[in-house]
C-alpha cells in the first residue's frame, strides 16, 4: 500500500489549559476537556471506526444497516507510567 492509497487527516492542538486542548481539522474544531477528556475521545474513535467500516463492509454484502449500538470500555491507570501508588493519583478529572 502506498501512501496515495491513504486517507490523510492531520490535526493541530493547541493546549488551553492542564486539562484542556483545542484540536483544528480540515472542516472542524473541538476541545478535549471541555466535553469528555481525552480516553473517552480515544474510546469514541473506536466506535466511529467500527460503525464505518462496518457499513462499509455490509454495503459491500449487500446488508442494509438500519441500526447499530456498540458498548466499549477502557480503562487508565495513571500511577502505571507516574510510579505512585494507584490509591494516590488522581486521574484528570481529579477523581481518585
Amino acid at each position: 500500500m502506498s501512501d496515495s492509497d491513504l486517507s490523510m487527516y492531520e490535526l493541530t492542538g493547541t493546549r488551553t489549559s492542564p486539562q484542556r486542548m483545542h484540536v483544528d481539522t480540515e472542516d472542524a474544531s473541538f476541545e478535549i476537556g471541555r466535553d469528555v477528556n481525552p480516553v473517552e475521545y480515544f474510546l469514541g474513535s473506536i466506535l466511529g471506526c467500527l460503525n464505518s467500516t462496518g457499513t462499509m463492509v455490509a454495503r459491500d454484502m449487500g446488508i442494509d444497516v438500519e441500526e447499530l449500538e456498540v458498548t466499549i470500555e477502557g480503562g487508565v491507570n495513571y500511577a502505571t507510567y507516574l510510579g505512585e501508588d494507584s490509591r494516590t493519583v488522581r486521574d484528570c478529572r481529579g477523581s481518585k
